[in-house]
């Protein structure tokens, strides 16, 4: 047999971008470096679909150890396929058409086989039902009798009790009459998408969309390099298909936009903050929302949490927050550093002493971006504290902060940068979690990228107070 031309991931990419499938398999040297949260997703996405497999044990792995296994273990399934002692397969490696699909779980019964598809998440994607159909198209391609196929994903209501109950940890869904349904538009795809490998021409797509949706490409690097820093994509009051199109059309500068185009304040306001590559804050705005933390005793608080999507604290759920670490300073100064180390049984008792030490000590709590900080204090039914909390974001977001060089999803690094106007290096929080968990203590290394944050958030925070005395 042939070796394949596409895969389940390739087919995937191509439905978002048919030059970055080219690209990707002709130019992979030019991709994106893979960021560290993309890594962990990875990562998380193996380790759930071999955990699944318990719910089917006594499988088969087909699973490659390498790309030049491929077509060994397609030959490898069909023989499993064909052995009526085989109910249940790992991996199944099937190709059908040039396309090479490796599915979680198959499992045999009376009636022919069942696919299943596992999942990490706690709901269902379209791109997930684009997944499964093109899985379909495969195995019914193949002449393998599917008459039924399961997305299994994360069941958001699941409380760990003590023992991991994996048939409560795991929720599915038939998505068989949709897959069915979409075998034609799924066969229309594969030759197009072919005939873009095979073309020897590296596809014309202008940016656009595409770019981050549903996925951020990783070779936007490469197509946006001739981007100049101060064209209007850095602007976030414009509808971004609007944008995209002017950019497309030769309009790259904010000051070729058309007048007639410019409809509200907060769009000439970010227009001019482009050109003069500064700040931008509803001044007043900012004012109101800083005042009340005037000549109040106030804590800067970093708090790091992580979110498992195995949950093994009693009470938990999947993706729940659990905090890991502290970090505080009253004055910018002095700095203590807190690390909780979490037993199965519950939340560490220390955990909720020193919270209720902070909503004693401080009358106002200053953090950045405390979204999953405040996740977890509900889920601990804790709102003494959650009413003290003032998050810097939050305040810039309503003050419609403004700054050139931010997108709109406002990193904290990305942020102080702009706003501090001075280079420094932070550990990415990704890393900053999975070194707190193989040292719940701590180390240097951990203590000072902690205390770096703390530090340039109160740099941050002063510089905020400076810009409306």
């Amino acid at each position: 047999m042939a070796g394949h031309i596409l895969s389940k991931s390739t087919f995937i990419r191509a439905g978002q971008c048919v030059k970055s499938l080219y690209l990707n398999k002709f130019h992979g040297n030019l991709r994106d470096r893979i960021s560290p949260e993309q890594l962990a997703k990875f990562r998380r996405g193996t380790d759930i679909g071999k955990l699944a497999r318990d719910l089917f044990p006594g499988g088969v792995d087909m699973s490659p150890k390498s790309p030049t296994q491929y077509q060994k273990k397609v030959e490898e399934t069909a023989l499993a396929i064909l052995n009526p002692e085989i109910s249940v397969i790992y991996e199944a490696v099937v190709q059908f058409n040039g396309v090479l699909i490796m599915l979680d779980i198959l499992k045999r019964n009376e009636e022919g086989w069942i696919a299943y598809e596992v999942k990490s998440s706690l709901s269902i994607s379209e791109t997930y039902l684009t997944d499964a159909a093109l899985q379909y198209y495969v195995l019914h391609g193949a002449a393998i009798y599917i008459h039924d196929f399961h997305l299994v994903y994360m069941n958001r209501d699941y409380t760990f009790t003590g023992e991991l109950a994996l048939n409560e940890l795991f929720t599915s869904i038939s998505v068989f009459e949709q897959v069915k349904s979409r075998c034609v538009e799924i066969e229309n795809d594969v030759a197009l998408f072919k005939q873009t490998l095979l073309s020897g021409i590296v596809p014309e797509v202008p940016i656009g969309l595409q770019c981050n949706y549903p996925y951020t490409c990783d070779f936007k690097g490469f197509c946006w390099k001739n981007v100049p820093k101060t064209s209007i994509l850095n602007l976030n009051e414009f509808p971004s298909e609007q944008l995209f199109d002017w950019f497309n059309h030769g309009i790259c500068q904010p000051g070729q936009i058309p007048a007639e185009a410019i409809e509200t304040q907060l769009q000439q306001e970010q227009i001019r903050s482009l050109v003069l590559n500064k700040p931008y804050f509803a001044t007043e705005t900012l004012k109101n929302n800083l005042f009340p933390l005037r000549n109040v005793k106030t804590a800067f608080v970093k708090a790091i949490l992580h979110r498992p999507a195995l949950p093994l604290i009693i009470g938990s759920k999947p993706y729940q927050p659990q905090l890991l670490s502290l970090v505080i300073t009253g004055d910018g100064e002095t700095i203590e550093t807190h690390f909780f180390h979490q037993s199965g049984n519950q939340v560490g008792i220390n955990i909720m002493e020193k919270i209720s030490l902070l909503v004693e000590s401080y009358q106002k709590i200053v953090m950045y971006d405390a979204t999953d900080f405040k996740q977890f204090l509900l889920y601990q039914n804790d709102t003494n504290l959650l009413e003290k909390i003032i998050d810097i974001k939050d305040i810039l977001r309503d003050s419609t902060f403004y700054h050139p060089h931010v997108d709109r999803y406002m990193d904290f690094e990305n942020v102080a940068k702009s706003l501090l106007q001075k280079p420094f290096y932070m550990k990415n929080e990704t890393y900053l979690i999975a070194d707190i968990l193989a040292e719940p203590a701590g180390n240097n290394s951990i203590h000072n990228a902690l205390k770096q944050y703390i530090l340039i958030m109160h740099q941050l925070f002063k510089l905020l107070n400076f810009e409306v005395i």
